[in-house]
């Protein structure tokens, strides 16, 4: 596969808060995110939540992107959707700050690699800046239930 054009990076990592609370960390520590595909600028935020977005983007890989369900990162410091990645006819695309048109056509295997790309960056770079072991939080099974249908009621409810 040739590199892609795509790219989610981050910059400004900081960690502001108490180190006892999982959680908390969760949402501390934060970073300038930007998105582009060559070189057009899709998202680009300030502040962040990486470990919250690495979290979310690891329990995707494991439960929604073979099945093609859309990734859509909505942070509890948000109140909106901030981008998604979403399965299109042909691939899969991007939406941000900028929706692209015509829309991007990414491979699964493509966005795949950038995204676990920018996922051990972001696990890297942590590891570095706090002494806390962050495993925890990435563990994929956190986001199960995101992608799991809604149960159903037994018969004759």
């Amino acid at each position: 596969m040739e590199p892609s054009e795509l790219d989610i990076a981050f910059e400004d990592l900081a960690h502001d808060g108490p180190l006892d609370n999982q959680s908390r960390i969760e949402l501390d520590v934060e970073a300038r995110v930007i998105i582009t595909h060559a070189g057009r600028v899709l998202f680009d935020w300030p502040m962040v939540p990486v470990l919250e977005l690495a979290s979310q983007l690891r329990g995707w890989f494991a439960y929604g992107l073979g099945a093609r369900l859309p990734f859509e990162y909505d942070s509890v410091e948000h109140t909106d959707v901030l981008f998604a990645f979403k399965p299109t006819s042909v691939g899969w695309t991007v939406e941000g700050d900028v929706v692209p048109d015509p829309p991007l056509e990414l491979s699964e295997a493509e966005l795949r690699t950038v995204a676990e790309g920018f996922v051990e960056r972001v696990t890297t770079a942590v590891a570095a800046l706090i002494p806390v072991d962050v495993s925890p939080i990435l563990d994929p099974g956190r986001w199960r239930w995101r992608h799991e249908p809604p149960a159903r009621p037994p018969l004759g409810q």
